[in-house]
């Protein structure tokens, strides 16, 4: 299930679901881009 943030997932957590996809595959690619370019520059 695809769900916005953790909050989220707890609510679906509680109708019983048990597999879930955290926010979104741009928001990864970003994080890890700001990731790279942060050990780049140290």
């Amino acid at each position: 299930m695809f769900v916005a943030d953790v909050e989220e997932a707890k609510y679906w957590m509680g109708k019983g679901a048990s597999l879930f996809l955290l926010a979104s595959d741009q928001a990864f690619l970003m994080a890890g881009a700001r990731n790279l370019v942060s050990a780049l520059r140290q």
